[in-house]
């Protein structure tokens, strides 16, 4: 199986700063190497905006959405499996539309629901409302700059680990159609959900908030927080994903190695695509032969 980790070291408005390190400080855990080593082939590509000095930091991010769909549709296209290493979570529009699918379901695993809107947000921050984009809730102007956006319904969209929300996000959110596992429904769940997503030809992107992870095995970024889910939690609901459906892309966004001092949550996160990369091998193995 062929790979291509596709680095985004965007932080709203700074390139390769704060959240926008954690692209570079993974693949500095020799993921291509240790790929490669196991056989796989693997490339990399960098996702940096043409002319970022030109623009706002919205205009940045919504061009920058744009650059991702046509890389990401290109390496799809070539038949290779993308892993994009994001700095913001804003991305996920950006890769939900350049995988192309017609019915795209998407597994988001983040301590936040990133469902705020321009009228909902208390703080302002364009990163809490990626999934609202994603979904086709605001900014749908400047998501149409981009000629391959293409929303995500909200029904076939699945919030785990979401444990801190605005008031009127969680609102927002209880009206919607996204179904959301909070870490204890997860855990009484045996740590699936399989009549949430869909048959097993179902096209799933799995997006990866680092702070989904409890604050207590390490700090993904400024935002981490207690009550997440645990190592082992997250590995075994990827692996049992990745079995159960067709997993067409993976993202791994909003780690900030400024704040993970003892190098944990970089050594959790190495370990969770090392180990996903291996069960999307083995699941199109298995899809094949039956």
């Amino acid at each position: 199986m062929r790979v291509c980790f596709v680095s985004v070291p965007y932080d709203l408005g700074r390139y390769d700063v704060g959240h926008g390190q954690g692209p570079r400080s993974l693949m500095s855990s020799g993921l291509d190497k240790l790929l490669s080593e196991s056989g796989y082939a693997v490339d990399t590509k960098t996702i940096i905006c043409d002319d970022a000095d030109q623009l706002t930091d919205t205009q940045t991010t919504f061009k920058l959405n744009a650059q991702l769909s046509k890389a990401i549709s290109e390496i799809v296209n070539a038949g290779t499996f993308p892993i994009v290493l994001a700095g913001n979570c804003i991305t996920s529009s950006g890769t939900a539309s350049g995988l192309d699918s017609e019915d795209l379901h998407m597994l988001w695993l983040d301590a936040h629901a990133d469902f705020n809107t321009p009228e909902t947000t208390e703080s302002g921050y364009l990163d809490g409302m990626a999934l609202s984009i994603a979904c086709g809730r605001c900014w749908t102007r400047l998501s149409a700059t981009n000629p391959r956006f293409r929303r995500v319904k909200e029904e076939n969209v699945t919030l785990v680990g979401t444990r801190d929300l605005d008031g009127e996000e969680a609102r927002t959110l209880s009206e919607s159609k996204v179904t959301v596992f909070t870490p204890e429904r997860l855990r009484k769940n045996s740590l699936q959900i399989p009549d949430q997503i869909g048959p097993r030809d179902t096209e799933l992107f799995i997006h990866l908030d680092a702070d989904v992870l409890d604050a207590d095995a390490g700090r993904a970024n400024r935002f981490a927080s207690k009550g997440g889910l645990l190592e082992n939690e997250v590995n075994h609901l990827l692996s049992w994903a990745i079995s159960s459906y067709q997993v067409v892309g993976l993202a791994i966004a909003a780690f900030d190695p400024g704040h993970d001092a003892a190098g944990s949550i970089k050594a959790i996160l190495t370990r969770l695509i090392i180990s996903s990369v291996g069960s999307v091998a083995a699941s199109r193995r298995d899809y094949r032969a039956t």
